[in-house]
C-alpha cells in the first residue's frame, strides 16, 4: 500500500482534517528531501574517477609470455611464502608465466611442473608483453661498443650472444629482451606515452650476461692502453671513471633493471594478433639524432657534465653535458622513460635504471646465465 494511503487509513475519522494536514506535509517533505540525497548523491558518483578497473600492465596479458628466473627462485605450491617449496629453479631458468597472483607469478616449467614464484626475482620477456617497442639487439649480431669513435678489440663487429628467435607467441622471430616484471610495466608506460606523441621505443638491451660486460670491459682496458686518447677519456679522466662506461663487475643489466633504449619515429604500422588483441607495430622506425652513436663509451655519450651516483635522487639538479643540452630528442626520451619511473645514468644517453626496485635484488642476481630459451605461446 502506497505510504499516503496507509496514513489516511490510519487517521480514519477519528482525527480531525488539520491533523491529517499536517502529516500528510511532513510525509511529503520527507519524501522530497530523500529523492534531493538520492539525486545528489547518484550525481557525485557520475563526478566521482573511476577507480574499479585498474589499467592493464601491458598491451598483451601476460599469460603465455616467456619468463627467466633472474637468481635461485623457489618454486611453491600456492602464491606465498606460507606454501611448501616445489623445487628451487636455478638462475636463468625458463619459463612459461601463466597469471599474476599478487606479488607471485604463476609459472609453468618445460617439463610441465607448474607452481608460483616471487614475481620480484622474475624477468619477463618484453616482446611478449609489448610488442609495440622495435627491439634492435646489436649485441647479438654486430656489437656497437666503440670508444672515440675506435673499435674495440675482439668485441665491435661481433655476436656477443643469442640473438633472433622464433616466437611462436607473435608469429615472427624476435629478439628476446628481459628486464624484471615490475621494470617491464615501467618501460610499458613510457612506450605508452611515447606513442601517444608519434615516436616509437627503440629497445637495444636489457639483460645482460656477466661475461659479455667482463669482456667489453677488458677490450676497453687493451684499447686505452693502445690509443692515448681513449686512455684519457675513460681512465684518466677527472670527471668520470671507468666503471661508468663499462662496469666489469656485476651491473645493473645483471640484475634486470636497466635497459638501452632510444628514440625514433614511424611512417606506417603492422598490426600483430595476439590472442583476441591487435598491437598495431611501428614498421619504417627511424631514430633521431643523438648526441653520440649507441653504445660509444667515451664523454661523448654523458648527459651530465660530471660522475653523479647512479643510484642518486638528485639527478635533475646535476649540471648537463653540452652534447646533451643541447640535442632535443635526448632530453624528450630522458622525459618518456623518468616520467614512468626510471632514472638516467649520468654518462650514457641511453642507460636508463629503476632504482626503485634494484634495493630488493642487488644481492640477488649475478648475471651469470645467457638467455638462449624462448617458451612463449599465446595467452591462455
Amino acid at each position: 500500500m502506497p505510504p499516503l494511503l496507509r496514513i489516511i487509513c490510519h487517521l480514519g475519522y477519528s482525527q480531525n482534517h488539520k491533523e491529517m494536514i499536517l502529516l500528510l506535509r511532513k510525509n511529503v517533505a520527507n519524501t522530497i528531501l530523500v529523492v534531493l540525497l538520492a539525486v545528489t548523491l547518484s550525481f557525485s558518483i557520475c563526478l566521482m574517477p573511476a577507480f574499479a578497473a585498474a589499467p592493464a600492465p601491458f598491451e598483451v596479458e601476460v599469460s603465455g609470455s616467456t619468463g627467466y628466473a633472474l637468481c635461485g627462485l623457489n618454486l611453491r605450491s600456492g602464491p606465498s611464502t606460507s606454501y611448501r617449496v616445489l623445487k628451487t629453479m636455478p638462475a636463468g631458468t625458463a619459463f612459461v608465466i601463466l597469471g599474476e597472483s599478487g606479488e607471485f607469478l604463476h609459472v609453468r616449467l618445460p617439463d610441465a611442473t607448474e607452481g608460483y614464484a616471487s614475481s620480484t626475482y622474475i624477468m619477463v620477456n618484453l616482446p611478449d608483453v609489448i610488442p609495440s617497442i622495435c627491439y634492435n639487439a646489436t649485441n647479438s649480431y654486430d656489437s656497437k661498443y666503440r670508444s672515440l669513435g675506435e673499435p674495440l678489440p675482439s668485441i665491435t663487429g661481433q655476436a656477443l650472444y643469442t640473438g633472433k628467435v622464433m616466437n611462436n607467441r607473435l608469429g615472427y622471430e624476435e629478439y628476446m629482451m628481459p628486464v624484471l616484471y615490475g621494470m617491464a610495466k615501467k618501460i610499458y608506460l613510457a612506450q605508452q606515452a611515447v606513442m601517444a606523441n608519434g615516436d616509437c621505443l627503440i629497445l637495444y638491451e636489457g639483460y645482460r650476461p656477466k661475461a659479455v660486460q667482463a669482456a667489453v670491459g677488458t677490450a676497453l682496458d687493451k684499447l686505452a692502453w693502445q690509443d692515448s686518447a681513449v686512455y684519457n677519456a675513460v681512465i684518466a679522466n677527472p670527471n668520470f671513471s671507468k666503471a661508468y662506461f663499462i662496469n666489469s663487475g656485476v651491473g645493473n643489466h645483471q640484475l634486470g633493471v636497466a635497459i638501452d633504449v632510444s628514440l625514433g619515429f614511424y611512417t606506417e604500422t603492422t598490426p600483430v594478433v595476439i590472442g583476441e588483441k591487435t598491437i598495431q607495430k611501428p614498421s619504417n622506425v627511424a631514430e633521431y639524432a643523438m648526441p653520440s652513436p649507441m653504445h660509444e663509451l667515451s664523454p661523448r655519450s654523458a648527459v651530465f657534465a660530471r660522475q653523479y651516483s647512479h643510484t642518486g635522487t638528485n639527478w635533475r639538479a646535476q649540471p648537463l653535458a653540452a652534447s646533451f643540452a643541447a640535442n632535443q630528442p635526448a632530453q624528450k626520451l630522458q622525459k618518456y622513460c623518468t616520467d614512468a619511473g626510471l632514472t638516467p645514468l649520468c654518462s650514457e644517453w641511453w642507460h636508463y635504471n629503476d632504482n626503485q626496485i634494484r634495493p630488493s635484488v642487488k644481492n640477488a642476481g649475478k648475471g651469470g646465465f645467457e638467455i638462449t630459451t624462448c617458451l612463449s605461446t599465446q595467452p591462455a
